[in-house]
């Protein structure tokens, strides 16, 4: 949990609200928009929460949210926020480890969608994502939908910037199966990184393919801030050419993530 305390009050001026941060969450978006059903209210499940921008998103479409992450305080600020946005009524909090999911913790409550946006799923290793995909089916409704955004284990982005910069081990890191240890503002927090394929291949027994698309093929990492973030004219024109190559699902592996939506088999 402290992993991620230590920057609640940081995340939204750090990434939510930067240019990066802005542009690949409503490439998000734009897929969640045309998915979302217009005349049904939905109950969602997100997990990794963070400062509960989505989960706020949501609630402005009219859907029932619980809003989860395993950090505390960050649960306080996205608490915090959907109360200051009015949506108090919509998205309810709550310190939630998914290593630890299962239907006992979640008082035997089912969702139509759970959610997960921006990594947080590369916080499990793959004993961990196995057990979390044998309990996933038992907290969604029938047809229920799983959409989560992974970080990929071949981003171009990442392999290029580092080759530059003359660090071919920090360009290849994301292959290691072992995980890594990435610094998040002065903790290092292990990571691992999965292929689009490996990942769905993690929930093939419970769940259907339905879409996957790049997210961050064209807008960088968002650790290239200090550079992109003053050059908004260059972060546009690569916004353009991830609006047009962004819906070749082929390229998701070389994106600085990924979005997978997978439906879940009728439950028994």
């Amino acid at each position: 949990m402290e992993d991620f305390d230590h920057i609640a009050h940081l995340y939204d001026e750090d990434f939510t609200f930067s240019e990066i941060g802005k542009l690949q969450r409503e490439r998000v978006w734009l897929y969640l928009d045309s998915m979302l059903p217009k005349d049904t209210t939905l109950d969602i499940l997100e997990l990794n929460c963070g400062t509960g921008e989505d989960a706020a998103r949501f609630a402005e479409r009219g859907h029932r949210v619980l809003a989860t992450d395993i950090s505390p305080k960050m649960v306080e600020v996205a608490k915090t926020k959907s109360e200051q946005k009015g949506f108090a009524n919509l998205v309810a909090s709550q310190t939630l480890d998914i290593t630890a999911l299962n239907p006992t913790l979640l008082n035997e409550r089912k969702f139509d969608w759970v959610f997960s946006n921006f990594g947080g799923l590369n916080c499990l290793n793959e004993q961990d994502l196995r057990n979390f995909a044998a309990h996933l089916p038992q907290i969604l409704k029938t047809n229920g939908r799983f959409i989560a955004v992974v970080m990929p284990d071949a981003c171009l982005w990442e392999r290029f910037y580092f080759l530059f910069k003359g660090n071919k081990e920090e360009a290849y890191r994301r292959f290691k199966k072992s995980g890594i240890p990435v610094p998040v503002e002065g903790k290092m927090v292990h990571t691992w990184y999965y292929s689009p394929t490996d990942f769905r291949n993690f929930f093939e027994e419970e769940f259907k393919f339905k879409e996957q698309k790049p997210i961050g093929l064209f807008v960088p990492p968002s650790y290239l801030e200090f550079y992109f973030g003053k050059r908004k004219g260059l972060l546009k024109g690569l916004s353009l050419f991830e609006g047009t190559f962004g819906g070749i699902g082929g390229l998701s592996k070389f994106a600085d993530h990924f979005l997978c939506d997978l439906v879940v088999e009728p439950y028994q």
